[in-house]
């Protein structure tokens, strides 16, 4: 994938006061705007076998792989066809049949993944798939802190409601 470094998207990250700050926290941990561009520009790199223009598929649990796989596609000029973890296998296969993507990228970890695969092969799409989760992006940071949960709710007697005014016949 070749950039333009005058006007490329990663140096006008690198070259903001942003490059640092946190770009997406999920239960891996945090990650970089940089880190994020270069998890995306990573993916845009692996997905050769599509040229700018292309659909490419993919099949990847929501998290930090999905976003760099979609930007990854975006970079690489492509189109970007999500695959929904929730669909079934037939509803799945029938997206391929109608977007007819040149690449599909799958999560094996995932159930639906092995159909899917013989289905994208079937259908002569290159397949790519992320590498092992800790290897897919680094997280040099440490999980976000989850707040703790509130106090247990303490019983008490209801308050007693006045005494009504007695009614004037």
């Amino acid at each position: 994938m070749t950039t333009d470094t005058a006007t490329s998207l990663p140096t006008r990250v690198s070259a903001t006061r942003f490059a640092d700050r946190n770009a997406l926290v999920d239960s891996g941990g945090r990650l970089t705007y940089s880190e994020l561009l270069a998890a995306a520009i990573s993916w845009g790199d692996r997905l050769a076998p599509a040229q700018a223009g292309d659909r490419v598929a993919y099949l990847v649990p929501p998290g930090r792989t999905h976003v760099a796989v979609l930007l990854g596609i975006w970079a690489r000029g492509c189109t970007a066809v999500p695959l929904a973890v929730s669909h079934p296998p037939r509803e799945l296969e029938y997206v391929l049949d109608d977007a007819q993507p040149r690449v599909v990228v799958i999560d094996p970890s995932l159930p639906r993944s092995p159909r899917l695969t013989a289905s994208a092969r079937a259908r002569a799409a290159a397949i790519l798939t992320p590498p092992p989760h800790a290897a897919a992006i680094p997280t040099p940071h440490p999980p976000f802190p989850h707040r703790p949960p509130p106090p247990a709710a303490t019983t008490r007697a209801p308050t007693p409601l006045p005494p009504t005014p007695p009614t004037r016949p």
